[in-house]
């Protein structure tokens, strides 16, 4: 299977990425390289025989094309299936081929963070608040997910994620909400993330 990964040297692309060429899915990847950091990462692809970078989706048809943020490439990028990736609420396309992804609270390596906590845009959250302890979810368990939402035929094509401690949240609609539990407990995850951190420092 042929997948397109949109701004793919993005932290989150990134993740997605790495995760498509673990299952031996082939990826063409587009990408800005212009930080330090974005350059470093599309060197963990480099020398990846299923990958591809690429300027533009190309006129073949993609499997799954996955647009993070606010791509716009539906009119370039011919997919089976297409897959948008952003924290807005409101969806950019209603084709019922699309599946639009409200991105929760995400952290994993690469991210924008410092040792007391990350940046979601513009806002810093600590990692002992009460926003993160209750919302956050490892990249690494929402990838795995998103793989299985993919292939699935029979899903909302709206669908806002959560962590499972929402899940008695009244407010949240159910229909179209998925909860996700820490498939390692937090605390792992994010000491994990912490010393990937003070690893590699300068390419954050």
């Amino acid at each position: 299977m042929l997948y397109l990964v949109s701004n793919c040297y993005d932290w989150i692309g990134y993740h997605l990425v790495t995760t498509l060429l673990e299952n031996g899915c082939h990826v063409e990847g587009i990408g800005d390289t212009s930080s330090q950091k974005q350059e470093h990462l599309s060197m963990f692809f480099a020398r990846n025989d299923l990958f591809t970078e690429v300027s533009k989706p190309k006129t073949k048809e993609y499997d799954v094309a996955y647009l993070i943020g606010d791509d716009d490439l539906e009119t370039d990028a011919k997919a089976k299936r297409t897959v948008r990736l952003n924290d807005s609420k409101k969806s950019r396309n209603h084709n019922q081929d699309t599946l639009n992804i409200k991105l929760p609270l995400l952290f994993g390596e690469w991210m924008p963070m410092n040792e007391e906590g990350i940046y979601d845009g513009d806002e810093f959250i600590s990692f002992d608040s009460t926003n993160f302890q209750t919302n956050a979810i490892h990249v690494e368990d929402f990838m795995k997910s998103l793989l299985q939402w993919t292939k699935s035929t029979n899903i909302a094509t709206e669908l806002e994620v959560f962590s499972e401690k929402n899940k008695d949240r009244k407010e949240i609609k159910l229909e179209n909400s998925i909860f996700l539990r820490d498939n390692i407990p937090m605390d792992e995850s994010l000491e994990k993330v912490k010393s990937h951190y003070k690893q590699f420092r300068k390419f954050y």
